[in-house]
């Protein structure tokens, strides 16, 4: 077949399908039929008839000169014909055309069911991680523990337990657990998107001025954080030099694929239109838009200059992009776009109360799959143990009153000065947050815009200070810049980036154990605001910050009333029910009237 295709290469060609392609997907459709032949059938029948398939398509890529010129593949074809080749199309660095509608059925039932295998595959662990969870939080909760996150814990825990385990049966916990820690990396920003996209209810009532003070905080706080940090690891490493580490042998994620992108789009699409009619079908079209928005975003750098994607973060784009469909979406449904927000995330509400709440509700499982990163990376946690240790507490600490010092001395409005106080990636600044009643939104907000200014800048910084060991640069970063500066270390200081990736998780949990403490953060929120914590708590309801306690009002002393003739009774029902006003169970009447209509 593949023959017949090249020898006709030289015909002037009807189609718009190039012959190579042709010929490769007849290959493939061959190979396809005889491996179900093997597994049909037997081994004994079908190899023979594989093995020849294979000889052929060896000779013909071996002897590229045979093929006319016409019809000759391209370089990146010819190298990836028999092994690479569908990972190739996948990725969308080899484009296939077709115009049958069957390709293109086959490709989205093969995409739909690639897309349902890998979550079928990592459906097992995850499920472990949720219980795990929901044990770990109802034991705390039954010790009366409120105060230390329960997912911290048990990331400590699953941490300690893999490192006393025998290497074997480490590794095949390891391997149990491997496809839900890649699906977790892989849309981990995705988790605490919901926060980011409510910004403009957060930010709604902030003023300009505010806005422009945080700012400062935030760059002379990443100075400040970035330099102290380096010299406290520098000096801790010339008191316990470090051992050699192993090289980081953990590997990148592959990015989205075309295909998801186009199916999360497939799906908001059909999901909002259908909510427009049945208003019940909204939360499951604000769930597609959150994941179609994280995908473009992630996948829009590949369009962009290498300058451009520097200054110009993903989430940034997800934000963008939810908000614009929100926006649309809100028009076309006679609403508005803070009242859409208002039903996408609802704080303190359970998991399926919205879409939004569905989202962070991951959170929790990603806290406990940051202790597999720390296992695969313990050689170079032991090798270079007091320097990493020392530095990341001092990240920690300094950068809690630090900033706590700065909002004081910059004074912006109180919101955003609890927002500014949490010290850890995302995933854990929300519980942070919730730690000091400060708003998720606003402190997503800042981790986001830290992290951005620390991977175009942190480079500059270290390079000012003359800072040369891998250890400190990359401990500085992760301190200092939270998960997106240690991300931006792969590309730009390799030899840093597992110290970035062991400083961000281990700051972000000092830091959060640091606020479990209540001396810590009450003289944190004290220091920040110049009010004591009781004056606080009684402002707070006034901000919305905490909500308010619910007080039983009194049990009012019940006065006799002198009974009313029959008359007098039946004219007073008579006139409230006219007056009633319909309610959503049935006829409820005026408060006052009550004890009359009784």
């Amino acid at each position: 077949k593949c023959a017949q295709v090249l020898r006709k290469s030289s015909k002037p060609r009807k189609s718009s399908t190039h012959p190579c392609d042709q010929a490769i997907m007849r290959t493939m459709v061959l190979l396809a039929l005889a491996a179900g032949a093997e597994a049909f059938v037997g081994p004994s029948l079908a190899p023979p008839g594989m093995m020849r398939l294979h000889q052929s398509l060896n000779e013909a890529t071996s002897r590229p000169s045979v093929i006319p010129h016409a019809a000759r593949p391209s370089m990146l074809v010819r190298g990836n014909l028999q092994s690479n080749y569908m990972e190739q199309l996948e990725s969308g660095k080899v484009k296939m055309k077709s115009s049958s509608p069957i390709a293109k059925t086959v490709t989205v039932i093969r995409g739909v069911g690639d897309q349902s295998f890998k979550l079928g595959k990592a459906t097992p662990s995850l499920v472990t991680f949720c219980i795990l969870n929901i044990l770990m939080t109802r034991i705390f909760k039954s010790l009366g523990f409120a105060s230390v996150p329960p997912p911290l814990v048990g990331m400590f825990l699953l941490t300690g337990t893999l490192l006393a385990l025998p290497d074997k049966a480490a590794d095949g916990v390891v391997s149990f657990f491997k496809p839900a820690t890649d699906l977790i990396t892989r849309f981990l920003p995705m988790f605490f998107v919901p926060a980011l996209i409510v910004l403009p209810l957060s930010a709604a009532s902030l003023a300009a001025t505010d806005c422009a003070k945080t700012l400062a905080v935030i760059v002379m706080g990443l100075i400040g954080c970035y330099s102290s940090t380096a010299m406290v690891t520098l000096a801790l490493q010339s008191l316990a030099p470090p051992k050699a580490a192993p090289a980081d042998q953990s590997a990148g994620l592959p990015g989205f694929s075309p295909f998801l992108e186009n199916m999360m789009g497939s799906l908001t699409v059909i999901t909002g239109a259908a909510a427009l009619k049945v208003p019940e079908v909204a939360p499951l079209f604000m769930l597609f838009t959150t994941v179609f928005s994280f995908v473009f975003g992630s996948r829009l750098p590949r369009l962009l200059p290498s300058w451009a994607s520097t200054v110009w973060h993903p989430l940034m784009s997800c934000f963008c992009m939810a908000t614009v469909v929100f926006s649309a979406w809100a028009a076309a449904a006679g609403s508005t776009l803070n009242a859409v927000l208002s039903s996408y995330l609802i704080p303190g509400g359970a998991p399926l109360a919205a879409a939004g709440n569905a989202i962070m509700f991951w959170l929790a499982p990603a806290i406990w799959s940051f202790a597999f990163g720390l296992y695969a990376r313990r050689a170079i946690l032991f090798a270079n143990l007091v320097p990493i240790l020392g530095g990341t507490a001092w990240a920690a600490i300094s950068g809690i009153f630090g900033m706590a010092a700065l909002n004081r001395l910059v004074a912006p409005a109180t919101a955003l000065k609890l927002a500014t106080l949490p010290r850890a990636t995302a995933a854990l600044a929300v519980v942070q947050a919730g730690m000091i009643g400060a708003s998720p939104s606003l402190v997503t907000a800042s981790c986001v815009l830290t992290g951005m200014l620390g991977a175009v800048f942190g480079k500059v910084i270290l390079n000012a200070l003359n800072v040369q060991s891998p250890a400190a640069r990359g401990v500085a970063t992760g301190g200092a810049a939270f998960s997106l500066g240690a991300a931006a270390l792969a590309k730009d200081d390799p030899d840093a980036f597992p110290f970035g990736a062991l400083s961000m998780a281990l700051m972000s949990t000092w830091a959060t154990l640091m606020f479990a403490v209540p001396a810590i953060s009450t003289n944190s929120v004290s220091l920040a605001t110049g009010q004591s914590v009781a004056m606080m708590k009684k402002a707070a309801p006034k901000r919305g910050l905490i909500p308010p306690k619910k007080v039983k009002p009194a049990a009012k002393k019940a006065t006799p009333k002198k009974a009313a003739p029959k008359k007098v009774v039946k004219k007073v029902v008579k006139k409230n029910n006219k007056n009633a006003k319909k309610g959503l169970f049935g006829f409820v009447t005026p408060a006052g009237d009550v004890t009359k209509l009784e």
